[in-house]
């Protein structure tokens, strides 16, 4: 059956090859649109295809002068390199595309070449280039009254701006984006976005908010059967949840998530959730359950980390394939040079595409036989590195090394240095396991303790050859029968050597350097096992007065950093921890935000304590946040006024910006929380520059603390602002007069100052 699949599937490959060798030699727009397309079938499966394909077009194009298919072939050509992991030249064919489209004043295609671009800087994490290209993208599908296009431009632009931490630029994204979708009833986008605006409120704190939004979009997901959104919102649940407390509620969700997440192989989702459940177990105080949940994500976490070493094999088994046919290939190109020849020869060509055929049907099973080990490779990693019994280990690792390699002989030793010994618990010779025996290290002709004092691997493909390379003595048969090549690793950990693991054929030349790649990467893991291994038989010994001293000291840690941070800045607290002192310093350039709440005494009145101060906090937490995003640090508030900085202890040359940028996002978050909240709260912004001192005051209890005749212009600037308006002084209009955009006021006579400019920040 196989056989009859694999012969239809050449014979239309030959067909498919031969009409597109037709194409490739009459200029047609017909023929152009063909290789466009089959560039577009193959940019996520073959990407070198694609890119290959996609070439043959735009030299077609080029040839018609047909500027549209040329903009499309350089559009699949930069695809296929970027799902190659080429940035640079998938960048390089994005940009001629976006060229050519501008000059034909194609908008269609102009909103995809920008997208494009887009999606590369976002890979290479530059963001903020990102978003520029997505906002351009945008304005064009907003012109076109592409609404499909929109929605999903929203949604990128919104995804950027929560990465960078603007989360209301992003809220304001998302709820366009969700706009869009519920009138055009774009039910799978509208999921995603009901989780993104989730996301966001989750970061934001407003836990109430995020839970909505999340149960909204895992409704939608759970109608359209999208496995990964069903799994991902559930995971989101449960953490929402897992930070009200309420546990009960967040461990179904989180086992649901589990459970789907492994079914579709979401490894990454199975490694946050494995995270999240060791926070929980570790909040009710089943340690037991907490270790084993981090222990899981541990794992998961060092397998992902390995994801490039899979990647190397699958390269060398490649290369190795492609070695072993080198002959082939030679033959191949001095018949394909015979052919160039006799191009105009229908024999000619049809010899042509038979020898495209037999390439592609050995890249083909090369790709194939290489994916095939990964998976094998990825399974036994996991399997052994997740088991913590060494029988298990040992045996889980033979059952499946003999399908990678000839294993006529397979042992794991374990080193006691100590003892100048190797202990083999662990030998199979011809399937028959042995019973324990011993290698001595010093033992000259011992290729196990040659690989335990060198920490070297040994590779031998002839033994009676190679053995004086290793050895001063000769070699010496033992037996009729006898291991002719054989492979040595040392299992090292923290440059440790733990064991040996080795295989053996009775063979010569049974092993290449791409079995050694193999062996050498199920090496690393099986030496991650042991030395886990090793360290859980340790911690179980000790566990109960380990996980008390460390659950006090991490406790105490906690209380006193936290404490510190509270109060002081990062250097501040760092300058005391070490050097048990700080000196007060003067600042010569730094920018001072001082606000108060308009109207403050009157409304407190009418509340009580308890919502009046988490009133206050919710505001004040969220001004710290936005303070912190731009490089500000908060001195102190009293009372319903908030006094932050920057340009100290750190100095900052943007510091006047990153004050009124802060001051823009406080205003647009008061807007915001004053459209939702059943309490109006407004507030006056004064900012000033000038020198400041700062310091320590006090010895029993630290407050630092900023003073100067900087800090009181601040707050005059302040108290003669008006309600949700920026009030800034000359000597900071001066600073960003080219940079912002100031409204001019009449010169005011301040207390203490005398007639002052000053000027309103235009928003």
């Amino acid at each position: 059956m196989k056989n009859n699949i694999l012969k239809i599937f050449v014979f239309y490959l030959l067909l498919s090859i031969f009409a597109l060798n037709a194409t490739a030699t009459e200029p047609s727009a017909e023929n152009v649109q063909k290789l466009n397309e089959m560039a577009k079938k193959y940019w996520n499966v073959l990407p070198s295809l694609s890119v290959s394909y996609g070439n043959q077009a735009l030299t077609l194009a080029k040839q018609l002068k047909d500027s549209k298919q040329e903009v499309i072939a350089l559009r699949y050509i930069g695809v296929g390199y970027m799902y190659m992991g080429n940035s640079d030249r998938a960048l390089e064919y994005f940009f001629e595309s976006l060229n050519i489209a501008k000059k034909i004043d194609d908008k269609e295609d102009i909103s995809a070449a920008l997208n494009n671009v887009a999606m590369v800087y976002d890979n290479m994490g530059m963001k903020e280039k990102s978003l520029g290209y997505y906002m351009d993208s945008l304005k064009i599908d907003r012109e076109r009254d592409d609404q499909d296009g929109v929605a999903i431009s929203l949604n990128n632009i919104g995804v950027v701006y929560t990465d960078l931490g603007k989360n209301a630029e992003a809220l304001t994204h998302f709820t366009d984006a969700l706009t869009i979708c519920q009138k055009m009833n774009y039910k799978e986008t509208m999921a995603m976005t009901l989780g993104n605006i989730g996301d966001v409120y989750k970061k934001m704190g407003n836990l109430d908010e995020a839970l909505r939004y999340t149960s909204d979009g895992l409704k939608m997901s759970r109608e359209s059967d999208n496995k990964k959104g069903i799994a991902t919102k559930l995971k989101t649940i449960g953490e929402i949840y897992s930070k009200t407390g309420d546990y009960e509620k967040a461990l179904p969700r989180l086992e649901e998530s589990m459970k789907i997440a492994k079914e579709a192989l979401l490894k990454d989702l199975i490694m946050e959730n494995y995270k999240i459940l060791s926070d929980i177990y570790s909040s009710m105080n089943d340690t037991g359950k907490a270790l084993e949940s981090f222990r899981q994500y541990s794992v998961l976490k060092d397998e992902l980390l390995n994801k490039e070493v899979a990647s190397k094999i699958e390269k060398s088994q490649t290369k190795y394939e492609i070695e072993r046919r080198e002959k082939e290939k030679e033959l191949l190109n001095m018949e394909l040079e015979r052919l160039k020849m006799l191009k105009d020869s229908l024999l000619a060509g049809f010899v042509f595409i038979l020898m495209i055929v037999y390439v592609m049907y050995r890249l083909y099973r090369i790709k194939k036989e290489a994916h095939k080990n990964i998976i094998i490779l990825s399974k036994i990693g996991q399997e052994i590195t997740s088991n913590l019994n060494l029988e298990m280990i040992f045996k889980t690792f033979y059952e499946n090394i003999s399908s990678l390699m000839v294993a006529d002989g397979f042992g794991i030793g374990i080193c006691n240095e100590s003892d100048d010994c190797i202990e083999y618990k662990f030998f199979i010779e011809k399937t028959t396991r042995l019973p324990v025996f011993y290698n001595k290290i010093r033992d000259s002709g011992c290729f196990a303790g040659w690989c335990v004092k060198n920490k070297k691997e040994v590779f031998v493909k002839d033994v009676e050859k190679e053995f004086p390379k290793y050895f001063n003595i000769p070699w010496t048969r033992r037996k009729n029968e006898y291991p002719q090549s054989f492979l040595y690793l040392p299992l090292m950990a923290k440059n440790v050597v733990l064991g040996v693991l080795n295989v053996q054929s009775y063979h010569k030349n049974a092993y290449t350097s791409y079995h050694f790649n193999i062996l050498k990467t199920l090496g690393s893991y099986l030496a991650i096992a042991l030395d886990n291994s090793n360290a859980y038989v340790q911690i179980e010994s000790q566990k109960g007065e380990i996980e008390k001293n460390l659950k006090i000291i991490n406790i105490e840690k906690e209380i006193s950093e936290r404490l510190l941070l509270n109060i002081l800045p990062v250097k501040v607290a760092n300058d005391l921890k070490t050097k048990q002192k700080t000196e007060p310093e003067m600042f010569n350039d730094v920018s001072v935000f001082f606000s108060d709440i308009v109207g403050f005494t009157q409304i407190s009145s009418m509340l009580d304590p308890k919502a009046l101060i988490d009133e206050l906090n919710d505001i004040y937490t969220e001004f710290d946040n936005i303070m912190e995003r731009n490089s500000c640090e908060r001195i102190k508030t009293i009372g319903d006024a908030y006094l932050a900085v920057c340009g100290l202890p750190v100095p900052n040359k943007n510091h006047a910006e990153n004050i009124i940028n802060s001051s823009v996002e406080i205003l647009r978050y008061m807007t915001q929380r004053n459209e939702i909240s059943d309490i109006i709260w407004e507030i006056r912004i004064g900012v000033h520059t000038g020198k400041v001192i700062a310091g320590v005051v006090g010895v029993k209890k630290y407050i630092y603390d900023v003073f100067g005749d900087t800090i009181n212009t601040a707050s005059r600037m302040q108290t003669n602002g008006k309600p949700m308006k920026i009030n800034v002084s000359e000597s900071t209009y001066n600073i960003l007069k080219d940079r912002f955009r100031f409204i001019a006021r009449e010169t005011l006579s301040v207390k203490g100052k005398g007639n002052m400019n000053m000027y309103f920040l235009d928003q």
